[in-house]
């Protein structure tokens, strides 16, 4: 049985809005720019405060106690959903939840957040519009991992490009405004794909196809009014179509799903197209070979603690977005297309070590690094074995998941721990020749 839906479940939307609304009450003129020391604790209270919220939802369930809100360990289904209308017109929603998928790297995020915010001591320029971006790019990421709306996940993708853009080409080195473009034009690209993606998946859903129990267990309907917002769906003379996440998975792993049954171009059918524009809108952010060559100079020219937030956090929402969107919906491509997401992440781990042993800037040594890091997150992502029409042969897949969620988790800890210490060799003594 589904969990009941909390509409005040304000753990979730608290851990996402707080950074925003701080940095919305700092880029108030009450706020005098000449403050900087406000400014600057300001935001570490913030991320702080986010932080512990974090652990709040997380941690009491292994001291025995679990209140309202708080993540239950064992559990499959979504927890914690936050379900409100939003442009009902369109069918989407503010939906919100967690698993324990999205948990760890919501902590992962709030705690890098943190020690980037008291990294960010040193900056000296413009301190009060760097914090106000910095809370609003913390604001997107956990965003991101806690959306279960198409549309709603794919705002929150958008809203980190401009504050990171920012960023790296106000507060970055010598060549800050070529490494933000470069960084802006290939995100931009996997937007556009993921953009074509959702559009074909969302007009090609129909919600109509699940069963009863699939449309409360996926939040299509409240389990509060689910007699009448069945009725409602059973009734309607056209398709239902949906940008709920839960909902186009059950849709992709129907036996008759419409996005394997509907053949698009080059007699592939649209679930193929989407898997692979989704990937490739995804692998741009982790990165992996071929598409990897913007961050090794967004690495070079931002600052300290962006260094540390891109490398902990943002490479792993790539990983996320495959994980939790590509193969649930797509399980088919998934299967067919395993040796490309397996061979990207074999050819990104070599490249990336031998690249990372050829640089002599400390800081592209670790961005090199970490394409061959994220390369072993690829592979454990590529062991796929679930057919649309079929349960997921979750033995067979488990250790390769596991493994690359421990990878995401270990390495966003590592690399931002590195960011730091080469930040701090560079204020001792101004260069960062190996």
């Amino acid at each position: 049985m589904a969990p009941a839906e909390n509409p005040a479940f304000w753990p979730l939307t608290l851990i996402v809005f707080l950074p925003a609304l701080v940095a919305a009450g700092l880029s108030l003129p009450i706020i005098p720019k000449a403050r900087e020391e406000i400014i600057r604790w300001s935001t570490l209270a913030t991320t702080a405060v986010v932080f512990l919220l974090s652990l709040w939802v997380a941690v009491p369930h292994f001291f025995g106690a679990v209140g309202p809100g708080q993540f239950v360990v064992g559990q499959a289904e979504m927890q914690g959903v936050v379900k409100l209308p939003w442009i009902e017109s369109f069918g989407i929603e503010y939906l919100l939840g967690i698993d324990g998928i999205s948990l760890p790297l919501v902590v992962l995020t709030t705690f890098i957040s943190m020690l980037a915010a008291a990294a960010s001591w040193s900056i000296k320029k413009h301190v009060k519009a760097y914090h106000v971006l910095f809370l609003l790019l913390e604001t997107g990421m956990l965003g991101v991992f806690v959306s279960l709306d198409f549309f709603l996940f794919y705002v929150f993708w958008e809203v980190m490009l401009l504050p990171m853009y920012f960023l790296i080409g106000v507060w970055g080195g010598p060549r800050r405004e070529y490494a933000a473009i470069k960084f802006f034009l290939y995100t931009l690209l996997g937007s556009v794909l993921m953009l074509i993606a959702i559009l074909m998946l969302y007009f090609t859903s129909d919600v109509r196809l699940l069963s009863d129990e699939q449309l409360i267990a996926t939040h299509v309907v409240q389990p509060s009014s689910a007699t009448q917002g069945i009725a409602s769906i059973r009734s309607a003379e056209s398709a239902v179509h949906t940008f709920n996440l839960m909902a186009l998975a059950a849709i992709g792993q129907l036996p008759n799903s419409p996005f394997a049954a509907t053949t698009v171009w080059l007699g592939m059918s649209l679930e193929t197209w989407a898997f692979l524009l989704l990937l490739i809108g995804f692998v741009i952010k982790v990165p992996v070979f071929p598409v990897h060559t913007w961050l090794p100079d967004a690495h070079v020219e931002a600052p300290t603690p962006i260094s540390m937030i891109l490398a902990g956090v943002l490479l792993k929402l790539g990983g996320y977005g495959i994980l939790r969107i590509c193969y649930p919906i797509c399980p088919g491509a998934g299967l067919s297309l395993a040796w490309l997401v397996c061979g990207v992440g074999v050819v990104s781990m070599v490249y990336g070590a031998f690249a990372a042993l050829a640089q002599t800037d400390f800081k592209r040594m670790v961005a090199y690094s970490s394409v061959s890091h994220m390369g072993y997150v690829m592979l454990g992502l590529g062991v796929w074995s679930a057919v649309a029409g079929q349960e997921y042969q979750w033995e067979f897949w488990a250790q390769g998941v596991n493994g690359a969620m421990f990878q995401m988790l270990a390495h966003g800890i590592s690399s931002a721990g590195m960011f730091f210490m080469v930040g701090v060799l560079y204020d001792r003594v101004h260069h960062r020749n190996l």
